[in-house]
């Protein structure tokens, strides 16, 4: 019976983390779109659009830590789930860790290339932007000792 218990709550994180996967994927879509569209508009139009990115990257942050929880979280209950089924356990672990890596790259990616210090061409606010970069730093860290990924990748 806690076999089922804890299968049903593994399913419930991975829908979780799925769907903030989604919800990323609608934010980097729109900071895109948001960057490209800052370009074509004049100096104080561009200042306020820029300010909106600020916001939206804010909100892909916060998306970004609510997949880490859940994962976490997840990855708990894999734990205890190896009692009952080891084969399955290995491999949801081999995925999330997967995964987690490949959010790990990229967040170093983006703070190694200053995607957000004034990526965008408005010139916007450094201490924001910079503010963003080492989030995104930290948020890397805490997957990298968490799923205990190499610290060479």
């Amino acid at each position: 019976m806690e076999n089922i218990v804890i299968r049903a709550q593994v399913a419930k994180q991975l829908r979780k983390i799925v769907d903030l996967e989604s919800d990323e994927r609608s934010y980097i879509s729109l900071l895109e779109t948001q960057t490209s569209s800052v370009q074509c508009y004049s100096q104080h139009a561009a200042f306020q659009r820029s300010h909106n990115i600020q916001d939206e990257r804010s909100s892909l942050y916060s998306v970004r830590v609510r997949i880490f929880n859940y994962a976490s979280t997840l990855l708990n209950l894999l734990k205890v789930l190896q009692n009952f089924d080891p084969e399955l356990t290995k491999e949801y672990r081999a995925l999330m860790v997967d995964n987690m890596k490949l959010r790990h790259n990229q967040l170093l990616r983006e703070a190694a290339s200053g995607y957000y210090n004034n990526s965008n061409g408005t010139g916007g606010d450094t201490a924001v932007s910079m503010e963003h970069v080492q989030k995104n730093l930290r948020l890397a860290t805490r997957i990298r000792e968490a799923f205990e990924l190499p610290d060479d990748d």
